[in-house]
């Protein structure tokens, strides 16, 4: 997981988490944001990407 963000008027927070999928040299990227509390926790976003993909 990430280091949180908060949204600039501190309503929401933002955070990645990583997941490993059916093939193991590739990771699936959540992004996520619910309010500072955990409430009302979304998933808005999924990437696929290999764990050398912060090199290109």
């Amino acid at each position: 997981m990430t280091r949180p963000v908060f949204s600039p008027d501190g309503r929401h927070v933002a955070f990645s988490a990583y997941e490993t999928v059916s093939d193991p040299d590739t990771y699936l990227r959540r992004l996520y944001v619910s309010a500072p509390d955990g409430a009302g926790l979304t998933a808005i976003a999924d990437t696929y990407e290999e764990p050398t993909d912060w090199l290109g």
